[in-house]
């Protein structure tokens, strides 16, 4: 692992190609929790899902398939002894009501976990859900205004203990594709014990007539999306330490045996978990670890 990942603090500033591009995050975190079932949404943006949900109709499923990754890799996070982690872009809360804490309290019964999001919808849901939960904070701000946000949430988080960093299905709505690596690569180069990064973004791999509408039709919210290339999401992990099974289709990635896959079709999520820093590379199993033999064709 390079030195980058040692800083205790983000750099500076963004490249000079940063994405200024302003985005609604209520339409956003609302669309996502009709996608999950869940009741926080408008007419309107219901009616933005159903159209995706014609042009694709394995979009419903694939939705589920990404928020049910991010817990199985919560949980295996947990498991390789992480204890803090900083859930990126958190959104509203599922049908079920489950979050990040709920799944890696059941490993580690002293875990802290930080939510942020930009939306006032998400963060007073947050704060009146986890004003329950001692151990977690709810941190109303930008992802892109990385020091904000960090000084928010060190105050609960270490920068010198292992990190589970959650930042899926949230930078396919930057357009500068460069500035949204140095956000993501920011948090990581905060925390100097390092730990590991749970990613997903949309995949561009389909019928491009079909994605072409979609991305059309989710402009009606107000919010761009910019789905892109496995190699161009690929990129975004580059020099970071891949777990088994890789970068894959989220509903793919682990799954419960004992819970039928679901048919998501073409891929809607690819989705990762990575390690970084000292810790991510140290701590993680040999066993756990992804070789580029095992790359999906």
């Amino acid at each position: 692992m390079t030195d980058e990942h040692a800083e205790s603090k983000p750099a500076d500033g963004p490249p000079a190609s940063a994405d200024k591009a302003h985005y609604p995050p209520d339409s956003i975190a609302r669309i996502y929790n009709y996608g999950l079932g869940g009741k926080d949404h408008t007419q309107s943006e219901r009616d933005v899902f159903d159209t995706l949900t014609k042009l694709d109709p394995g979009l419903p499923d694939s939705i589920l398939a990404q928020r049910e990754a991010v817990h199985r890799a919560a949980a295996l996070m947990a498991r390789l002894g992480v204890r803090q982690f900083l859930d990126l872009g958190s959104g509203l809360p599922a049908a079920d009501g489950r979050n990040v804490y709920d799944t890696v309290a059941q490993t580690q019964p002293d875990a802290r976990v930080v939510y942020v999001d930009a939306a006032a919808t998400p963060a007073a849901h947050g704060r009146a859900l986890l004003g329950r939960i001692p151990p977690t904070l709810m941190v109303q701000g930008d992802v892109r205004e990385c020091r904000k946000v960090l000084g928010e949430a060190f105050a609960l988080l270490s920068p010198d203990e292992p990190v589970g960093v959650i930042a899926t299905a949230l930078a396919h709505f930057w357009r500068d594709k460069m500035h949204a690596k140095w956000v993501l690569r920011s948090y990581l180069r905060a925390f100097r014990a390092g730990g590991y990064l749970a990613f997903s973004h949309a995949c561009a791999d389909m019928d491009p007539s079909v994605r072409q509408a979609m991305v059309h039709a989710y402009s009606r919210s107000g919010a761009d999306m910019y789905p892109r290339t496995r190699a161009d999401i690929a990129y975004f992990l580059d020099g970071l330490t891949l777990l088994r099974p890789g970068l894959v289709e989220a509903s793919t990635w682990r799954p419960d045996p004992d819970t039928p896959q679901r048919m998501v079709g073409e891929a809607k999520f690819l989705f990762a978990v990575a390690g970084f820093g000292r810790y991510g590379i140290t701590e993680c199993p040999d066993d756990e670890r992804h070789t580029l033999a095992e790359e999906p064709a």
